[in-house]
């Protein structure tokens, strides 16, 4: 499966890293979700771009929602690092293909809408 299409980076272009510093979360819009199939973990995606504006663009770093089943956080995770994972059974990530810009409110636990801004405070490495 293709974790990541043209219709996804087209839209990922008008929020590239950084582009939602000062939206509350509650008004965030996740752009694409991906999932592991045989446990816990998902991520959702708010922004990206390609790494070291890398053409052909065959790796990106996003910005957004991640829970794998301890709570959610948000932080910065790369498209390479969802593509090296491998389960136990062999399967890997996927892309969920039904989930399309949808609000951050209904993903979101209930103390993270206080009204608070989420911030880019580390980038990954």
């Amino acid at each position: 499966m293709e974790l990541l299409t043209k219709e996804i980076k087209k839209a990922l272009r008008l929020f590239p890293l950084y582009s939602t510093e000062d939206i509350y979360i509650s008004n965030k819009v996740f752009i694409c979700k991906f999932f592991n199939p045989c446990g816990a973990g998902n991520w959702y995606v708010c922004e990206g771009e390609p790494v070291d504006g890398s053409m052909p663009d065959d790796d990106w770093e996003f910005f957004g929602m991640v829970d794998l089943g301890m709570g959610q956080d948000w932080g910065y995770f790369r498209l390479s690092d969802l593509k090296g994972y491998t389960s136990a059974n062999g399967s890997g990530i996927q892309r969920d293909t039904h989930f399309k810009n949808k609000s951050a409110y209904s993903y979101v636990e209930p103390w993270a809408l206080d009204g608070t801004r989420s911030r880019h405070e580390t980038r990954s490495q």
